[in-house]
């Protein structure tokens, strides 16, 4: 019976999974559907099923069932559902593991890879009044220079999650330095007894 020829197209066409499907190519021809005539592109594949947008708003009838079933399509407010989960499983959103902590969790690793163990930081949460108590007297006895310690007083503000960044941990550590250096060790106490150690052999 012949057939008529194709075109080459690059066009890429997925299903509803997300799948390629196979195009054979391209070729101008009329369409008529329900009484409408237009000329467009058809796309030949090994399938029955494909109808292409383009076919699809050239009759109004389809165009109208088309634009009636995406017009139910609505997004709903995420703040909303999250308000609405909230209270309905109010257990779920608590902070913690709470009772997820007995599950079995298999990681699977791709070939060659190994993977590595990083213990957490022990961060003493305890002694967090005392520390901010320090800082703030040796702050005052110009003993540390407020950039020393500026990255940590952001980790003592009202409503703000603890997070210990690599910026937080080099200034713990510049603090540690210059607390034991030997001019911070050599300022004394005016309130304390003054202990004088002289080299008397002349």
């Amino acid at each position: 019976m012949g057939s008529p020829a194709l075109e080459r197209t690059s066009i890429v066409v997925k299903d509803a999974s997300g799948e390629h499907m196979k195009i054979h190519g391209k070729l101008k021809c009329k369409i008529k559907m329900k009484g409408v005539e237009t000329e467009g592109c058809a796309y030949v594949t090994p399938y029955n099923s494909l109808i292409g947008l383009e076919w699809i708003r050239a009759n109004e009838d389809m165009k109208y069932h088309l634009e009636m079933m995406t017009a139910e399509v609505k997004m709903a407010s995420i703040t909303g559902i999250e308000d609405e989960l909230k209270k309905i499983y109010p257990g779920v959103f608590e902070e913690g593991l709470g009772r997820c902590n007995k599950k079995a969790v298999d990681l699977q690793f791709n070939q060659n890879v190994r993977p590595m163990l990083c213990n957490s930081r022990p961060v003493p949460h305890t002694a967090q009044e005392a520390v901010n108590a320090e800082l703030d007297r040796l702050a005052q006895m110009i003993v540390i220079a407020p950039n020393l310690r500026g990255p940590l007083d952001g980790l003592l503000k009202k409503d703000v999650k603890w997070r210990w960044t690599p910026k937080g941990h080099k200034a713990f550590e510049d603090l540690k330095e210059a607390l034991s250096s030997d001019a911070n060790l050599a300022h004394y106490n005016p309130q304390q007894k003054i202990v004088v150690a002289a080299d008397a052999c002349d």
